[in-house]
Parts: structure tokens; sequence; C-alpha cells
């Protein structure tokens, strides 16, 4: 176990007032750092206040945590290094919508443990009550990330929605990432909720979806991509998934299914705490 420090991030809607919310929490010591950030806006706004104005920031101030270095984060002077007399001054600036409170020690094996721990703990984040599906709400969160991450590696694309087509079968995907300077796919990326209404439903859509994927292991596939481009995937080109875990006991079932299938058909799966872990499989 190692000492770690840990801050909370406050969502503040009137300055006034003096009332918060607490919508992250951020964990790190030396090189390793974990940040964990809610997601319903409609949950912060219970104070007042409009929380998605503060999203891009938390975006922007997420995908340089992300990065893992302190003196990448030095080169903005916004987002000075990662330590602990930086985010003090940072708590004392950013005042008015966002607060940085310094939480404190932490003794842990890594920052990414102790942040899923203490998001838990301090924040307040129950899913969304909206209308997207919940597979929607997985795939955009990919989208999003992997965005952030092309930015980060010059020479990445990021395809949306490719159609994979593979003999006679075809399924449409959630990405397709692609190394520009070689012209050459990298991966294909899946979103997948287990928490789903009808488990029979599910589980016929991962039986076709994990067909098509055999087909792509032992023929090779096409993807075609907006605009009416396409790219020839061969079959070892690597499959990416990201899951939300499954709630009750006929979702557990078809995971066990679906699980099965990804390790048959060498599918890389991750669920949603473990987004990092996705974007380091990629190339």
């Amino acid at each position: 176990m190692s000492r770690y420090r840990y801050w909370l991030l406050r969502y503040v809607p009137n300055a006034v007032r003096g009332e918060f919310v607490n919508v992250g929490v951020i964990v790190g010591a030396n090189e390793d750092w974990s940040i964990r950030l809610a997601s319903n806006h409609r949950h912060m706004n219970r104070l007042g206040g409009d929380a998605e104005r503060i999203q891009p920031w938390l975006d922007r101030f997420e995908s340089l945590i992300e990065q893992g270095s302190p003196s990448t984060l030095e080169a903005l002077d916004e987002f000075p290094g990662l330590h602990g007399t930086r985010f003090d001054d940072l708590a004392a600036r950013l005042n008015n919508t966002i607060q940085i409170h310094p939480g404190g020690p932490v003794a842990t094996s890594d920052s990414a443990r102790a942040a899923d721990l203490l998001f838990n703990v301090f924040v307040d984040d129950p899913e969304p009550e909206h209308r997207k599906q919940k597979r929607t709400i997985v795939r955009e969160q990919m989208t999003r990330r992997l965005e952030q991450w092309a930015q980060r590696h010059p020479g990445y694309g990021v395809h949306k929605k490719p159609r994979i087509v593979s003999a006679s079968y075809e399924q449409d995907f959630d990405q397709l990432v692609t190394n520009v300077q070689i012209n050459s796919p990298s991966a294909v990326t899946y979103a997948w909720s287990f928490d789903y209404a009808n488990p029979k439903s599910l589980r016929d859509k991962v039986l076709a979806w994990s067909w098509t994927v055999r087909k792509m292991r032992e023929n090779g596939a096409r993807a075609s991509l907006n605009g009416g481009t396409s790219k020839d995937l061969p079959p070892e080109t690597p499959v990416l998934v990201l899951y939300k875990n499954p709630v009750t006991p006929p979702q557990r079932e078809v995971f066990s299914i679906a699980s099965e299938s990804f390790r048959e058909l060498e599918v890389d799966a991750y669920d949603t705490n473990h987004v990092e872990s996705l974007l380091s499989a990629i190339p």
C-alpha cells in the first residue's frame, strides 16, 4: 500500500449561497493519477444552476489527468502540474462554478482503485432517467473517450458507425479506429449494455453479433464508412467491447453467454469503469 492524496470536485451553482454538489474525485501521487466524474446533469442541478455548462471543462480536465504525466499539464496555465500545492492553488481560483476541495491522504495500491472507492462514498450519481437506451449511453461514452484519445495520439482517426461485412453477414459496429499514417485499421469497437429489459432479445442480439465476428475471424471483412469509403479488415483485427454490467440473474446468464463468445473470438471486453484499459488495447 502506498500513500496517495485525493481531492473532491464540487459544483457550486450559486457562489453567494455557497452550496455545492460533489461531482468528481481525483486521486494521485507521482505519475499515477485517476479521476472519476458524475454524469447525471439533472441530479447535479438539484440545487439549481446548469451543470452542462461545466461539462467541457470537466472533459478537458479528465483528459489531461488521464495522460498521467504532470509535465504535460504544466504546459497549460489553467492546469499546472499535478501535485498537491498546485491543486490547492486551483481550489482558490475556481470558486464560482467548480471548487477543488482537498480531501487528504489515502492508502491504496493504485489510484484507480481508490478513485472507484471514494467516488462511491462521496458522489451521488444515479443513472440518468431519460429516453436514451442504456447501450446508447455506453456508446456515447466510448465515442467521446476514443475521440479524446485520438486527439492525444496523432495519426489516428475514429470513424463512427462502420458497417462490417464478411461473407453474407453484416453488422453495424460503433467505431473503427484507423492509423491514418499507414492507412490501416487498428480496431473495431462495440458497446453493450447487459442491463437490458428483455434478456431473450438481448441474447439473440449477442448471438447474431458474435456470428458476424466469427466470420470476420475466418475470412476477414470489409468496413463501409460514411462518405462511401471502405477499409479491408484482416481476420486478426482487434475487436474491443465496452459494456455495462448486468443486474438481474437473467441478464447475468446472457452476460455469461456473451463472455464465452468474447473469449472464443478473441474479443477484448471491458466494463464501463475500465475505459482506460480499452484505450490501452488499441495497437
